[in-house]
């Protein structure tokens, strides 16, 4: 797994929406590490999120990066 230590700085990071988190927390990791100023999550409302029907992907891993003390 890619720590961020070989990549370059960027203007945004882009993540994909997704049933899993995993790329919500390593976009948390990239942006403490000074990879990019802002994240930008995307993602629809699907059915992987069981527990929050109503929640889409993108609103769900926005809510963890800001829980981690990425700015709103």
């Amino acid at each position: 797994e890619d720590d961020g230590a070989n990549l370059e700085p960027a203007d945004i990071i882009f993540v994909f929406g997704g049933p899993e988190t995993v790329k919500a927390h390593k976009a948390v990791e990239l942006y403490k590490a000074g990879i990019a100023p802002r994240i930008v999550f995307t993602g629809n409302t699907q059915r992987a999120l069981v527990d929050q029907p109503h929640v889409s992907e993108s609103v769900r891993d926005a809510t963890i990066a800001i829980e981690a003390g990425v700015p709103k």
